[in-house]
């Protein structure tokens, strides 16, 4: 492959997919296939020097796209990972005598404006660059690029910068001195993580926990999981510590992590039992959850009585959860449908949300209320004579429900 005609070939495809010097939500997406296929195609030629320049080049064209281009199905974000990994591993596969050149190819590419805009990029190149930095000189030129690349938005430094000094500290000084380092620095969270996993993997379960319960938020931490009660839910499902394990699996799942409640069910259950403790978790969950989320818990733990309650205050569920509430609870049920309907036609004033209404009717109708269904269409053409997008709404789907 070559490079010059790859440049040529990504300039056309962006050209001709582009309307205005903008990039449509599909030129977009169509714009990163052809990135992603000419990335796969310069790692299957096996020229390691060539995927290089092909991954360095695409990563900086693609961080350029992204203040002209409609990014939002994150295929931007699957290229730009795709070259990141792609030139991590050339870095970590290269020759000895080849490592110089792509260490300086990696630099300038970092020194690149687009970076200095998405920096977070520009600082995950500077970790592949990492890998490569043989003495105090090529050290030097990555941490001159710190000022480049610049601070986040709170003027705090990127915590990669953390991570990249360390390495390179262990590189160039070993392994103690890169320990000594990472120990001064626990206040930033990437590099006390690092010191987490190293500790799990020696096995010294106490200085893990020791490490995690220092920062670990006080209190209750409803509305966000911290990251250190999923370590030591790893550290106590390790050391075998049951009430330990329920405490910190109790704890994420109240700070709003629902996919937990399965777990701590399994966990209380081999304690002993599940059903003495369920009623004043749900309760407790009532509390902490957004309703939405709260209500998801229910219909998927089949907990219909309490979704009832949760629908009767706040009827616009009974779209979503309408149809099995109906199958234990009918008489209570049908009245928040014709309720809700009522409500919303009441509300309504264009098509489409005429058509909204007409397709919570059809919700109704699979519940089972198929006689309800159709005289509510009955009641609002009576109703709102004058309203003849909503009457014409409502004529079609009587004649499909008939």
């Amino acid at each position: 492959m070559n490079l010059a005609d790859i440049k040529q070939e990504v300039k056309q495809l962006i050209r001709s997919n582009s309307e205005r010097g903008f990039l449509p939500y599909s030129g977009c997406n169509r714009v990163c296939h052809g990135m992603s296929m000419i990335l796969e195609q310069s790692v299957a030629s096996g020229d390691t020097g060539v995927a290089l320049d092909i991954h360095l080049y695409i990563l900086t064209e693609v961080t350029k796209l992204i203040a002209h281009a409609d990014t939002s199905s994150g295929a931007v974000t699957d290229v730009v990972n795709q070259c990141l990994n792609g030139i991590e591993v050339c870095t970590k596969t290269i020759s000895d005598e080849d490592k110089k050149g792509m260490f300086q190819k990696i630099i300038k590419t970092a020194k690149h404006k687009a970076f200095q805009e998405w920096a977070e990029y520009g600082y995950r190149l500077l970790r592949c660059g990492a890998n490569l930095v043989d003495d105090e000189k090529q050290a030097a030129k990555v941490y001159e690029l710190f000022d480049v690349l610049g601070k986040m938005y709170d003027d705090e430094p990127y915590p990669d910068q953390y991570l990249i000094t360390q390495q390179i500290i262990e590189q160039l000084e070993g392994a103690a001195a890169a320990e000594r380092y990472r120990t001064e620095h626990l206040h930033i969270p990437e590099i006390r993580e690092i010191v987490v996993e190293q500790a799990m993997a020696d096995g010294d379960y106490e200085a893990a926990e020791k490490l995690c319960l220092e920062v670990l938020p006080a209190g209750k931490m409803y509305g966000r999981t911290s990251r250190w009660a999923y370590k030591l839910e790893q550290i106590y499902a390790a050391l075998g510590d049951h009430q330990k394990q329920i405490e910190i699996v109790r704890r994420i799942l109240l700070s709003g992590e629902s996919s937990y409640y399965a777990r701590l069910k399994e966990l209380y259950s081999v304690d002993g039992g599940w059903e003495p403790y369920k009623e004043a978790l749900l309760d407790e969950l009532s509390r902490a959850y957004m309703s939405h989320i709260y209500a998801e818990l229910l219909a998927a733990e089949g907990e219909w009585t309490r979704l009832l309650g949760v629908v009767r205050q706040t009827p616009m569920f009974i779209e979503d959860y309408g149809i099995p509430l109906a199958k234990h609870f009918p008489a209570e049920t049908y009245p928040i449908f014709e309720d809700y309907i009522l409500s919303e036609a009441a509300a309504a004033t264009d098509r489409r949300k005429y058509r909204g209404v007409c397709k919570v009717i059809r919700v109704y109708h699979k519940a089972g209320a198929k006689a309800e269904a159709k005289a509510i269409i009955g009641r609002l053409i009576a109703q709102y004579p004058r309203r003849v997008a909503m009457v014409d709404e409502l004529e079609v789907l009587d004649g499909k429900l008939r």
